[in-house]
């Protein structure tokens, strides 16, 4: 007698698990480092399962029981293991993965039972523990990292404003700042610039998990509201309270602060965002490699057209690159220069060959995380700079997001950190020639 029941239909099941480990290589990320967690999970453990899955088949079309019954068992416990990690990592978010796996967990230990009482014990523990280990470290190498980001000060007091105070001196004239909105309006002559330097936070996660997860409440974070102002600065108050000082003459000087009292973990934030209109052809410079122009493209998503974005790396050099298929890796270089953690970020955009506006981001540099990031692999790390157009033609809208560390390069939701602290944004704006 057979000692192993329905064997077709552990075939099939088998056969699920290769697929869904096929999806899963080509999903997630590549391109990091052995002692990378994401190495073990998104590379070496997809592949290890399809050459199980694939035993597993053999075996059973082959009435090898006894080569049958760990990979089994390895599925059942696979989901249990899974079960049991969401829950101990994400105690705020692991609810709902930790019942879908649990679910599955019960249905395939109940076939595994009633298909592997007559199978020898031995092989069959081993594979249940070795489905264990590795469906509990999915979960675990989710969670985000402890955050590597560098306030500029400690957590304090920004001040709250006084009417007292006279009204700031007007800005030059080619500038306007909407308080309310945190946002200064530049123009340089038919082109209209929008920069937004406040830290402000889209998509969160309570407990380093995925941002997907998390509720809408939880997701969107505590409100930031307009408090008023105080001679040249803006106050902003909540739980993250923020300020705004802008002055100028030729040149244009903003200095945004934002509290963090607690770590904070998104996979969507913004460091500074520049949104650019009226141009005809847009291209960017940046300080670090001043005579290589990058042009402004459009790109598509999740896949198609290729984004481009530079990053800080823990070397201290700036890498403009390019993506393979929309922002996912591998990544193309289109340049390279020093960026010294004391140097401002130094930004000119040009349209076509006339450079219209020079942004020095002081900040930018000594604050960013270079932390290898989840979802990009290939060695990119959590902060960025992304440019892209907003449609398929070079007059199109155009937008610029700085972050510190987040996830919107690469593959995934997951979150990654900002340290408790004080983060200061001083830019240095010159509009024309």
């Amino acid at each position: 007698m057979p000692s192993i029941r329905a064997p077709a239909l552990w075939g099939l099941i088998a056969i699920a698990h290769g697929a869904a480990a096929v999806y899963a290589w080509w999903m997630l990320a590549h391109g990091f480092a052995v002692g990378h967690p994401r190495f073990w999970i998104n590379e070496v453990l997809p592949i290890a399962l399809v050459v199980v899955s694939a035993g597993c088949v053999v075996a059973l079309w082959r009435k090898r029981e006894q080569l049958a019954a760990p990979a089994i068992a390895l599925f059942a416990c696979l989901h249990a293991g899974m079960a049991a990690g969401w829950k101990l990592e994400f105690p705020i978010t692991g609810a709902g993965p930790a019942l879908i796996s649990m679910v599955i967990a019960v249905v395939l230990v109940a076939c595994a039972i009633a298909s592997l009482y007559r199978a020898a014990r031995l092989p069959i523990v081993a594979g249940a523990l070795v489905g264990l280990v590795a469906g509990a470290a999915v979960p675990w190498a989710q969670r985000g990292r402890d955050p590597a980001t560098h306030p500029a000060g400690p957590v304090h007091d920004l001040g709250r404003p006084d009417p007292a105070i006279a009204p700031a001196p007007a800005l030059p004239a080619w500038s306007e700042l909407v308080p309310e909105a945190g946002v200064i309006r530049i123009h340089a002559g038919a082109v209209e610039l929008a920069i937004q330097p406040l830290l402000t936070f889209y998509s969160r996660s309570p407990d380093r998990d995925w941002t997907v997860f998390a509720s809408a409440h939880d997701r969107i974070g505590p409100e930031r509201h307009y408090a008023g102002t105080s001679g040249e600065t803006s106050y902003y108050a909540g739980d993250e309270p923020a300020s705004l000082r802008v002055t100028g003459d030729d040149v244009l000087h903003v200095d945004a602060q934002t509290v963090l009292p607690a770590a904070v973990y998104a996979h969507l934030d913004s460091f500074c965002v520049l949104e650019i209109r009226g141009h005809h052809h847009l291209s960017v410079a940046f300080a670090p490699m001043p005579d290589q122009r990058i042009e402004v493209t459009y790109s598509e998503y999740p896949t198609g057209k290729p984004s481009r974005f530079a990053y800080l790396d823990a070397d201290g050099v700036l890498r403009v690159v390019e993506s393979t298929s929309g922002e996912k890796g591998p990544f193309h270089e289109l340049a390279h220069g020093p960026l010294p953690t004391t140097a401002p970020l130094g930004i000119t955009l040009f349209d076509d060959a006339t450079p219209i506006a020079h942004l020095d981001l002081a900040d930018f540099a000594a604050q960013a995380s270079t932390q290898a990031s989840p979802t990009a692999g290939w060695g990119v790390p959590e902060n960025a700079i992304e440019f892209s157009l907003g449609a398929d033609r070079p007059d199109a809208p155009a937008s610029f997001f700085i972050t510190l560390a987040a996830t919107s390069v690469g593959r995934g939701w997951d979150s990654v950190g900002h340290a408790p602290g004080l983060y200061r944004n001083r830019i240095d704006l010159r509009s024309g020639p």
